[in-house]
């Protein structure tokens, strides 16, 4: 199979509230975007980011984030901030596994081209489907930057770890 041109991931568990928030923003994402972009709203091992992403131009994950930040808050990550994120402590909810995949993807060479994080900053985690409000809100401001980020193609190289 030849790989997708850019990849759009939604991490997360949807039925865990505000965790949830990333397999919501790739939903709010379908019909609005080109058909060659593959859309997956959820991953049930880390380890299935390595595939999903290898050989992709662009590769867009969302997640969850608990850092203490303002609930709803997006955060976006690239490059040196992915890279630092991912060698420290990474604020998302799946902090270990997204970490975890980007490190073995480098060392492996199968990170995609270019990779952007976004992180929701979550309020509830606990069992149920509902977000809470600010984190609904910010589901369609993180759409509409996916949107964005996919116009603006595959831009410069994903920066490697040392």
């Amino acid at each position: 199979m030849p790989p997708d041109r850019a990849v759009v991931v939604g991490v997360g568990e949807p039925f865990r509230r505000d965790d949830g928030c990333g397999p919501r923003v790739v939903r709010a994402l379908r019909g609005r975007l080109d058909p060659s972009v593959r859309l997956v709203e959820r991953v049930n091992e880390w380890t299935e980011l390595l595939d999903l992403w290898d050989g992709a131009e662009l590769t867009v994950v969302v997640d969850a984030m608990r850092s203490g930040g303002a609930v709803g808050s997006v955060v976006r990550l690239e490059g040196e901030e992915l890279r630092r994120a991912a060698l420290e402590r990474s604020p998302s909810s799946h902090g270990l596994s997204v970490r975890d995949a980007y490190e073995l993807g480098w060392a492996l060479g199968r990170l995609p081209r270019r990779l952007v994080l976004y992180l929701i900053e979550a309020a509830d985690m606990e069992p149920g489907a509902e977000l809470s409000p600010e984190v609904e809100r910010a589901v369609g401001q993180a759409a509409e930057a996916v949107v964005a980020e996919l116009a603006a193609g595959p831009g410069d190289p994903t920066l490697p770890g040392d």
